[in-house]
């Protein structure tokens, strides 16, 4: 394996635990302790440095790759379909979560007091609890894929995979037995026919 693609798989890996490590319950309590009156912007802040530091990888990926992306052949309408597809939807399912905090643009505290109301399980959300992750995998594997994008295409599958596994555990404390229901009754990622 070219020692490009090692070093790439190291990058990626190292932005994926520091956007983790950022985005832990008790980091982000000791940095909104640090910021003051200015701890309603962390969220923007979190997003920011995140999409920050990914740009350089992204274009490491891109300048690094071995050979122009394949596509699927005689596949490439059904790719470009999933992909496009899934990029649509993606909007979709963004506009039922409120933008302005999940951006961060709003100042609002995502992180606030557990609030029962506030979970969304509506929309996207009745038929998914991760909605926005379930996408991201198909995006990730439907784009026209080189050596450098199959690398990025894996680490970044197993770090949505560990993330949402981090973020239950941050809803069931933050929800407890409401948010235990809807992870009953609802997919992980992808929606399945219902049970009994």
């Amino acid at each position: 394996m070219r020692p490009e693609l090692w070093l790439l798989g190291a990058l990626w890996t190292v932005w994926c635990a520091g956007h983790s490590l950022l985005a832990a319950i008790s980091a982000r309590r000791a940095i909104k302790a640090r910021l003051g009156g200015l701890e309603r912007w962390y969220r923007l802040g979190y997003n920011l440095f995140a999409a920050l530091t990914m740009a350089p990888v992204v274009a490491l990926e891109k300048w690094w790759a071995a050979a122009p992306p394949a596509g699927w052949g005689l596949w490439e309408p059904l790719r470009m379909a999933l992909f496009w597809g899934a990029a649509a939807a993606f909007i979709w399912v963004m506009r039922a979560y409120e933008w302005g905090t999940f951006s961060g643009l709003s100042g609002d505290d995502p992180d606030g007091a557990a609030d029962t109301a506030r979970l969304k399980t509506d929309g996207p959300l009745a038929y998914s609890r991760h909605p926005l992750y379930a996408l991201g995998f198909v995006l990730l594997w439907t784009r026209p894929l080189a050596d450098t994008s199959i690398v990025t295409s894996v680490l970044l599958t197993a770090y949505l995979v560990i993330g949402a596994w981090l973020e239950e555990r941050k809803l069931v404390i933050r929800f407890g037995a409401v948010y235990e229901a809807y992870r009953r009754r609802t997919p992980m990622f992808f929606p399945w026919p219902k049970r009994g």
